[in-house]
């Protein structure tokens, strides 16, 4: 549904460029002009549009039914709006030649304030893009550079406030134009500067902290009211120790919804995660969500289910076995390379004891080789229920080799879920 919204949105904006045309005559006359005018046009919905899925707005993660999902619009959006909009200045400047003139005023600054800042707002869109994509930087850098993107954005708001176009000359398409630029730098604004104060979060205290192998052990207790969150969920952690790292990155909650401490498990994979486990008692943590609808299938039907986690893939399933409801069956495999890496072993073998429609196997890479499909398919005896739901959580490699193997066998892709989440 979201991504409808976003093709129907950019649809709109090509209809109202239409409607500026007296007819097929006036795009035919000079169609490179008219090229380039619907690729700006286009590309500046699509724009506005990555900046509001940038913003972590709730109303906007139920439309897309997950904050991967939209993260993954926002990758895609961006990408073809900066496409679009090189193309808009290349057509013009084709169609320009042999006016060399003319087609220097496409390219370069000059006496014309309207043409200069949309030069400049695509340049420093494609600085930043370029930073984005090709430079090897610590995250917390690459955060504070992909923050300035609202640059551009106000820059190319003024270029079509003072270009004489069609947006000038149609009163409809000036106004859906502004409107959505208006929502884009509102967004931007909120997420920049207000978001860390006034989006949904909860702070928190390190109770306890323990390392185990590769992995972090954090536990938190609130300070104040707790964070209510539904099992599958994450939140983004961010700490104020500078030592350690203070942008935010996504954990999932693994314990019970219904606990005052929260926990999460952390693999050790850069230096911010790292640090982690320099943290102390009675640090503060900073918790914003939650976010994801990972479980939302699992907890709002009575359908079986398989359950396959990689490493600290099996975060989010040890907060949806508290919500295993007494007519589901759910077989749970859980992958690691060495047997030392299995997290929370003990307590899941203690769950077990009251959950008789549960089923758990640990899976060793190390000595039984990498688990797949047609493994899984094996120790249920052959056979996979066709109807139940197959929960993915693991490695990007892991789940994307797991479910082209699963869709091998016969899974119907519906019957698949997994959250694929990347922040860059």
């Amino acid at each position: 549904m979201g991504n409808l919204v976003v093709v129907g949105m950019t649809v709109i904006t090509g209809f109202l460029w239409l409607l500026t045309k007296t007819g097929y005559f006036a795009i035919g006359a000079d169609p490179l002009r008219a090229l380039s005018q619907i690729l700006a046009l286009v590309g500046a919905t699509l724009l506005a549009i990555n900046f509001i899925l940038a913003a972590r707005l709730k109303v906007v993660e139920d439309l897309f039914k997950g904050l991967d999902k939209v993260y993954h619009a926002h990758h895609w959006t961006g990408a073809l709006a900066t496409v679009f909009l090189i193309n808009h200045p290349i057509w013009l400047v084709i169609n320009a030649i042999p006016q060399y003139q003319l087609a220097k005023l496409y390219l370069l600054p000059s006496d014309s304030k309207a043409y200069t800042l949309g030069i400049l707002a695509l340049y420093s869109m494609l600085l930043l893009i370029l930073i984005t994509l090709y430079a090897k930087i610590k995250y917390d850098t690459w955060l504070k550079t992909h923050k300035l993107m609202g640059f551009p954005l106000l820059l190319a708001s003024l270029h079509m406030l003072l270009i004489t176009s069609d947006i000038s000359r149609s009163p409809a398409l000036r106004l859906w134009l502004f409107a959505l630029t208006g929502c884009a730098l509102a967004a931007y604004f909120y997420k920049a500067f207000l978001y860390k104060s006034y989006g949904p979060q909860g702070l928190y205290r390190v109770a306890n902290v323990q390392s185990q192998g590769p992995y972090t052990l954090l536990k938190l207790r609130p300070v104040g009211e707790r964070m209510k969150f539904r099992a599958g969920q994450f939140a983004f952690l961010s700490t104020g120790n500078q030592t350690i790292g203070t942008e935010p990155h996504p954990y999932s909650f693994a314990s019970n919804p219904g606990d005052n401490i929260v926990q999460f498990a952390i693999k050790n994979l850069g230096d911010y995660t790292k640090n982690m486990r320099k943290s102390q008692a009675g640090d503060e943590i900073t918790l914003q969500g939650p976010y994801g609808r990972f479980g939302d299938a699992f907890l709002n039907s009575d359908r079986n289910a398989i359950w396959i986690g990689g490493g600290v893939g099996i975060t989010p399933f040890l907060s949806l076995m508290h919500k295993i409801k007494p007519k589901q069956q759910v077989e749970w495999f859980y992958s690691v390379n060495k047997p030392e890496e299995a997290l929370f072993e003990k307590i899941i073998q203690e769950a077990l004891q009251d959950k008789p429609n549960l089923r758990y196997r640990l899976h060793v890479a190390q000595k039984d080789g990498y688990l797949t499909a047609h493994k899984i398919r094996e120790k249920l005896g052959g056979t996979i229920d066709v109807a139940a739901m197959i929960m993915l959580c693991g490695p990007p490699a892991m789940m994307a080799a797991m479910k082209a193997q699963l869709l091998e066998i016969g899974i119907a892709p519906s019957n698949i879920i997994y959250e694929d989440f990347s922040l860059r």
